[in-house]
C-alpha cells in the first residue's frame, strides 16, 4: 500500500506515483490542503498545535489548518498536520477523536477517501466509520457515522 522510512525520529511516507482526482482539480500527491467541514463551513484545526483534537473551528487558515495529504494506494490516504509534522489517526481505533500525533503511518493513520457526487469528500476511518464534524461535539472530528451527510462532507483546499 505505501512505503514508510523512519529517520532521525521523523517518518516520511512516499506516495505511489500518479495523480488522483480530488473534488475539484487534479492534485499529484502529496499535496498541502485544508478540509472544510460542510457542516458549519469551518476549516479543520490541529488544535494546540497538535496535542488536541482535530476540530472544525476555524474561519482561515493559518499552520494549524494545513495537511499534507499523501496518496497511499488503492483509494487510501493519510494526512501529515502542518503545525507539528505528525501524522493524523483515528485514535484507538476510532473511538476517540481524531489527532494528529503519529510519526508514521499504519492502520489507524489510513483513510479511504470517497469523492461525493456533490464534488466533497469523505473519510472511511479503520473502524469503517466516516469521519464527523458535528455541532453535538463542538465539530471535534470522530470517526463515528455510519453513513453519509452533510457533518461527514469536506471540501478539500489546497
Amino acid at each position: 500500500m505505501y512505503d514508510s522510512d523512519v529517520a532521525s525520529g521523523a517518518a516520511t511516507v512516499q506516495a505511489l506515483a500518479g495523480p488522483w482526482q480530488s473534488a475539484g482539480p487534479v492534485l499529484a500527491p502529496p499535496a498541502r490542503v485544508s478540509l472544510k467541514a460542510r457542516s458549519d463551513n469551518r476549516f479543520v484545526a490541529a488544535e494546540r498545535a497538535g496535542r488536541a483534537a482535530l476540530a472544525a473551528t476555524r474561519g482561515t487558515t493559518g499552520s494549524w489548518e494545513h495537511f499534507t495529504l499523501y496518496d497511499l494506494g488503492g483509494g487510501y490516504v493519510a494526512l501529515r498536520a502542518a503545525v507539528n509534522g505528525r501524522f493524523v489517526t483515528a485514535e484507538n481505533g476510532g473511538r476517540s477523536p481524531l489527532v494528529a500525533n503519529r510519526g508514521s503511518v499504519g492502520a489507524w493513520e489510513s483513510f479511504r477517501l470517497v469523492r461525493n457526487a456533490n464534488g466533497t469528500v469523505s473519510l472511511l476511518a479503520v473502524n469503517h466509520r466516516y469521519v464527523t464534524a458535528a455541532a453535538g461535539n463542538r465539530y471535534t472530528l470522530l470517526a463515528n457515522a455510519a453513513g453519509i451527510g452533510t457533518a461527514q462532507s469536506f471540501t478539500l483546499v489546497g
